[in-house]
Parts: C-alpha cells; structure tokens; sequence
C-alpha cells in the first residue's frame, strides 16, 4: 500500500513539474518513479533483450575459439 501511494505521488509530482513547465523536476520524479516502479522496471529488463544479448556474445565466444 505504501509503495502504491509513493509511486502515486512521483507521478503527481512529474505532473505537476511538466505543467510548470520544468522540466527538470519532472524528469527527477519520474527517474524516481522508474527506480521504485517494479512494472516500469520489467519493461527496461527486458527478457528477449537479455536472451537475444546472450545468444550474441555466446556467438562471439564460440567464433573466437574456433
């Protein structure tokens, strides 16, 4: 519950620095949204990313010893 209304909260502070027209306090709350957001952070760990990324330096690894 509390983690819910803390992410509530970095949203309405990233609302609020955009219609001040500040950027960078929107950017701020919402750089701490994305830290505390577990959603937001599956998207930015994204496992196909992980795998493709693994497959290509195992590629590299196996070219290299060959």
């Amino acid at each position: 519950m509390r983690n819910g209304l803390y992410q509530l909260w970095c949203v309405a502070s990233a609302a609020r620095g955009v219609v001040r027209n500040s950027f960078a306090r929107a950017n701020s709350a919402m750089c701490g949204y994305v830290r505390t957001s577990t959603v937001l952070s599956q998207w930015t760990r994204d496992r196909q990313w992980e795998a493709a990324k693994a497959l290509s330096q195992r590629a590299r690894k196996e070219h290299a010893t060959n």
